[in-house]
């Protein structure tokens, strides 16, 4: 049995239910309070009650312990450092869990492996000070498409088969674009030859039948266009010593922008045998600069000496093997993006 009450006068220590006080107030049992719990304070002044939702903390022997919020409780990975002691696994279900901070480098995973900078928004994968909102220091390994372009809302296109990705300067995502399409790549070829044999009489312009063609520039882009035009006109009619003098002229929408001289002529000689009527071929070029829209353009001849021929086939000069071609008036275009 002990006493419900012991004071001990020697060591100024009251004991509930203990004999034997170790503390100046020593309850051997429960203890039930119904109104604040002072802690601090001396034997003048009262201690603090705290602040509702504090909680009592201890500052160690010989210190009197303090209310203090649970938000500044040194305690866990959130107040101190720590080492896990085996595999955690966090079980959110439908809850959401979120980081807030303002630091660069706020959140990492082992130093450069995995860097959150939440100053700057961006994510850093082998660096610790991304540049971009997501930065890559090192390799990058895709086994799906790549989107670029779209927004926060929207997915950005992938591309086709094919495509490449281009750049497009800074400030914009890249773009897929079919090679063809690239700056300095050939767009398009059109090649296109005579079809009919025409008489352009003396002072007479005519276009030359078949060669002209029509090219679409696309919107927003601007096409360099690359011309090469061969030509044959002959004398209407064969004589010794004739010769004739004419233009090819390429015309752009009806305005000429370029042209080439043709000639023809025959030997003096009487002989049999002689060469008569042979065309001097002209080959001329022009390269233009287009933006959208689309253009037409065609080759015609203007005959300055003489009646000429234009498309001829050849089928009364010596040697004729079947060629119906060699003669027609030619146009090579080559379109080149810009």
């Amino acid at each position: 049995m002990y006493s419900l009450l012991t004071v001990s006068i020697t060591h100024a220590q009251t004991g509930i239910k203990t004999e034997t006080p170790q503390r100046t107030l020593h309850v051997n049992g429960s203890l039930q309070v119904t109104k604040e719990v002072n802690v601090g304070g001396n034997a003048n002044t009262a201690g603090s009650a705290g602040t509702s939702g504090q909680v009592l903390t201890s500052n160690g022997t010989g210190v009197a312990p303090s209310w203090t919020n649970p938000s500044e409780i040194s305690s866990g990975i959130y107040m101190e450092d720590g080492t896990l002691k085996g595999n955690r696994t966090v079980a959110q279900g439908d809850k959401t869990m979120s980081f807030t901070g303002t630091a660069v480098n706020a959140f990492s995973v082992d130093g450069p492996t995995f860097s959150v900078d939440v100053a700057d928004n961006r994510v850093g994968i082998g660096t610790s000070t991304p540049q971009k909102q997501i930065h890559v220091n090192g390799d990058l390994q895709l086994t799906n498409e790549l989107n670029v372009g779209g927004n926060a809302t929207t997915a950005g296109s992938a591309g086709t088969a094919g495509q490449v990705l281009t750049s497009k300067g800074a400030g914009f995502a890249p773009e897929w674009q079919a090679v063809d399409a690239l700056k300095g790549a050939i767009a398009n070829s059109i090649y296109i030859q005579g079809t009919t044999t025409l008489t352009v009489n003396q002072g007479n312009t005519s276009d030359v039948p078949g060669v002209s063609t029509t090219i679409t520039v696309p919107a927003g882009k601007t096409q360099t266009v690359l011309f090469m035009i061969l030509g044959y006109a002959i004398r209407q009619f064969n004589a010794n010593g004739a010769s004739s003098q004419g233009v090819f002229s390429l015309l752009q929408d009806n305005v000429k922008i370029s042209s080439g001289f043709a000639s023809s002529n025959s030997s003096t000689s009487s002989y049999v045998g002689a060469l008569l009527n042979l065309p001097a071929p002209v080959n001329f070029f022009k390269a233009i600069q287009l933006s959208e829209g689309t253009y037409t353009f065609k080759v015609q001849y203007s005959a300055w000496a003489s009646s000429q021929v234009v498309n001829y086939n050849p089928t009364n000069y010596a040697g004729y093997n079947g060629d119906n071609e060699a003669m027609l008036t030619k146009m090579q275009v080559f379109v080149f993006n810009n």
